[in-house]
């Protein structure tokens, strides 16, 4: 059961690991999460909703973006008709929408989503971890639309329901303390996220080994952080051993490994090096490309990054060849 439950928690949201499992839903919900009894109550009253959940987290897991969309839409018609809106499981439906809008680039379609779903969980669910999750995805998305300071207050409640269901030292925590930190480095607020991404590093070197995402998730914000303030070497080394990570973990055609890999090629731009940051930087492009498709959000980045890269470069390898 563990292995299988292990392959579903890529989802973000527990109703993912229902449409993975063919487990009793509160035995499925309690192996994530203490089990929420109205959304217990309402999947069992309902089996045929699992066959949605299956097909939108199918399509999630493949990276098949508009088809998850698209089931995640059904599922929402059919949790509304069934329950109405408000009701935990239609507002959960409207978050796994939202999240997938997101995925997409598609930041004003998700914002209204995760907006009713986060709402939704903190009244009826209070401090859980779906809480958490939904007011994440919610600042996240702020953050995205350069909507600093909203995302600066919801993470800052999803850190406080972190600590309180996970415990300070846990590393969901530290993912938490990682991205208010990044919020604050977004605001030029440093000297305060600083100290958060050292409590961060510091929670997942303890309870971690090195071969797990979240510690190069958290390696690799406090690299941005110390990009920000001009600290290249400093985040060099934290970038190299994060990309590290992310290809031993999840391969080397992954996001995540793409954009490491896109924060690397930047780090040796700021110290000069841009002959090592072209093809890194084109590899990011050719994986984010594979994986978000051209007219993502990510990958018009990625592509501005590499020209900024190429073109100095050029003038540089002609002008001051020893430079390169």
């Amino acid at each position: 059961m563990k292995s299988q439950l292990n392959k579903c928690r890529n989802g973000v949201a527990v109703l993912a690991l229902m449409a993975c499992t063919a487990m009793p839903w509160g035995q499925v919900l309690a192996s994530e999460n203490p089990a929420p009894k109205q959304l217990v109550q309402a999947l069992e009253q309902v089996p045929a909703l699992e066959e949605a959940f299956a097909t939108g987290k199918a399509h999630w897991s493949n990276k098949q973006w508009a088809a998850s969309a698209s089931a995640w839409q059904k599922l929402l018609a059919q949790t509304q008709s069934q329950f109405g809106e408000g009701h935990i499981s239609t507002e959960t439906a409207a978050f796994y929408l939202g999240d997938t809008y997101l995925e997409q680039g598609h930041y004003k379609q998700a914002l209204p989503l995760l907006q009713r779903a986060a709402q939704a969980h903190e009244q009826q669910l209070d401090d859980h971890a779906s809480t958490a999750q939904s007011i994440e995805k919610l600042s996240w998305v702020h953050s995205k639309m350069a909507l600093h300071k909203q995302a600066l207050d919801l993470q800052k409640k999803a850190l406080q329901i972190r600590e309180t269901v996970s415990g300070p030292d846990h590393p969901d925590t530290a993912l938490a303390l990682s991205d208010l930190a990044l919020i604050h480095t977004a605001l030029a607020q440093h000297d305060i996220a600083g100290p958060l991404h050292a409590r961060a590093l510091s929670i997942i070197e303890s309870a971690l080994g090195e071969d797990d995402t979240k510690k190069g998730l958290v390696l690799r914000a406090k690299a941005e952080t110390h990009s920000a303030l001009g600290q290249h070497n400093q985040a060099l080394s934290l970038q190299l051993r994060a990309l590290a990570i992310f290809e031993r973990t999840v391969g080397p055609f992954h996001i995540d490994t793409a954009s490491s890999l896109n924060n690397l090629a930047k780090t040796y731009v700021g110290i000069g090096q841009h002959r090592k940051a072209i093809p890194l930087q084109e590899r990011a492009l050719s994986i984010t490309k594979e994986s978000l498709g051209i007219e993502h959000p990510g990958t018009a980045v990625v592509m501005v990054n590499l020209a900024y890269i190429v073109v100095p470069a050029k003038f540089i390898s002609s002008q001051h060849p020893a430079l390169i």
